[in-house]
Parts: structure tokens; C-alpha cells; sequence
């Protein structure tokens, strides 16, 4: 395998393909020279080398989003799998056109979604799939913070959405699988004081609303908090049956799972 892109993710998972029996990581490749590496690998800033090198099956990109489109055909194009991060892309036609040369050349195309593979996540998931009504609309609130910069120098506002709010959006479909993205609403909302001035832009909350026949969620994303944080609140209002997916002081990694019956009672499903 080969790895695209050695920024803060691309060392993040290289050190996880090292030390994964799954995979043979041989290659990493960064336009940047002067990118050290302590892992045992060949490094180049070719990218074309590794294409022509049959040895590589798997092709992982961390590179930048406005990027993943180009760099993700080329891989297909040369035969390989791809394991691309999130965000796929920035437009969806693009993503449209990866799928189905992925399709036509019987090739993987996974994306990094890794919050669906949370034990809690799929704990409540199946928890709600188990005692909530199947009849009945439910909602869900998701708090989405992380540490961040304010003004200069801090992430732009549309980073919210793809490093942090994409995340809420993957879970929301795993939680409802048979969910036809193209009935789904997605509005995006800032107020007029929060465009006054680029600085504040930073230091307010960002909301996402979803609306669907079965669901009705909103995302809150802020850059601008002194944890890691997402605590999600999935309802069914006809059984009374409340989730609560809670991250301690501690947090992220530290997480706590309750639910509420229909006597008002909580009980911890998981925690850590």
C-alpha cells in the first residue's frame, strides 16, 4: 500500500498502517521535501512512481480536499483501491464520477468515516433500531466542538462542515441507512452579525438542519471551545425514549452512553 499526503491525518495514519497486520505500507509521498518520516518506508514526492508500481494495491490520500478528486481518479485509473479522507470531495458530480469508475473497474472506494465504527456508536444505534418507534418521526441534536483559533490564522467556516459537521452527517445515515440522501433538506445558517466581521465568524456557532420524513436534526459545529466535544440526543416522542451520547470532562474518548425509558429513568449503557 501506499500512502498520499503526510500532513497532521497522513502521520496520524501512517503510523496506524505500520503497525497494521492488514496492510504493507511501502510507499509515502508528499510534495513537501524537507517532510521527515521515522517509519521504515520509501518516501518520494513522485506520485506516478508509486501508479506504476503493480506491488501497490491499496492507495490511502490524506492530501488536501480541493485535491482528492484528481488524486483519487489517477489511483483508480492505475487500478488501485483507494481509501480516501473526508471529505470525498467538494463538489458532488465529482464524487458521482469517482463511484462509478470505482463500479466500472471493480474497485474499493472507502471514505474515512471512522465515527460509525465508535462500540458507542453502534451501541446506540442499535439501542434506538431496538426500542424506538419505527411509526413515529424521531429527532436528534448533535453538539459538535472542538479547540480551535480565533481571527487570523484560525480555520475557515466551511472547515466546520467538513472536518467536524461531516462527521454528525455520516452517522445520521448509518443510524438510518435506508435514508435517500436526495430527499434530504441541508440548509446552512449564519446570522448578519456573523458576517460583520471575519473574526466573528470563528467565535460563533454554525448550525446544520436536516429534515426528513422520519427525522428531524440539527447540528451545532464551533470551532471555539476549550475541549473536544460531541454529544448527541436521539428521541423517539411517542415511546418517551431518549439517548443521550455524552462526552465527559475528560473528552473525546471518554464518552458516555445513557438511555431514558418511558418512567423517566436513566440507565449507562456503555461508558468509559
Amino acid at each position: 500500500s501506499a500512502l498520499v499526503g503526510y500532513g497532521y491525518w497522513g502521520q496520524v495514519l501512517g503510523r496506524n498502517l505500520v503497525s497494521s497486520s492488514l496492510f504493507q505500507l511501502k510507499y509515502i509521498c508528499d510534495l513537501d521535501e524537507n517532510t521527515f518520516s521515522s517509519l521504515s518506508v520509501i518516501f518520494t514526492t513522485d506520485y506516478q512512481r508509486i501508479l506504476l508500481d503493480d506491488n501497490v494495491k491499496v492507495v490511502f490520500i490524506a492530501v488536501p480536499p480541493a485535491e482528492h478528486y484528481v488524486v483519487a481518479k489517477e489511483a483508480l485509473t492505475y487500478d488501485k483501491h483507494v481509501w480516501l479522507e473526508k471529505p470525498c470531495c467538494l463538489h458532488l458530480e465529482e464524487f458521482k464520477h469517482l463511484k462509478h469508475q470505482a463500479f466500472e473497474s471493480r474497485k474499493a472506494l472507502h471514505l474515512g468515516f471512522i465515527s460509525r465504527f465508535s462500540p458507542k456508536i453502534i451501541a446506540m444505534k442499535e439501542h434506538g433500531h431496538r426500542h424506538f418507534s419505527s411509526m413515529t418521526q424521531h429527532t436528534l441534536l448533535s453538539v459538535r466542538e472542538n479547540r480551535g483559533h480565533v481571527g487570523s490564522g484560525g480555520h475557515r467556516p466551511l472547515d466546520l462542515v467538513y472536518d467536524l459537521g461531516i462527521h454528525d452527517l455520516s452517522i445520521i445515515k448509518f443510524f438510518y441507512p435506508h435514508m435517500s440522501l436526495d430527499e434530504v433538506t441541508l440548509t446552512f445558517e449564519m446570522s448578519a452579525e456573523e458576517q460583520t466581521r471575519e473574526d466573528q465568524i470563528h467565535t460563533k456557532r454554525w448550525v446544520l438542519e436536516l429534515e426528513h420524513a422520519s427525522l428531524s436534526a440539527t447540528i451545532y459545529l464551533s470551532w471555539c471551545s476549550n475541549q473536544k466535544k460531541r454529544d448527541i440526543y436521539w428521541d423517539d416522542h411517542q415511546s418517551k425514549r431518549h439517548l443521550s451520547f455524552v462526552t465527559s470532562d475528560k473528552g473525546l474518548g471518554s464518552e458516555h452512553l445513557f438511555a431514558r425509558n418511558q418512567q423517566g429513568e436513566h440507565e449507562i449503557i456503555t461508558n468509559d
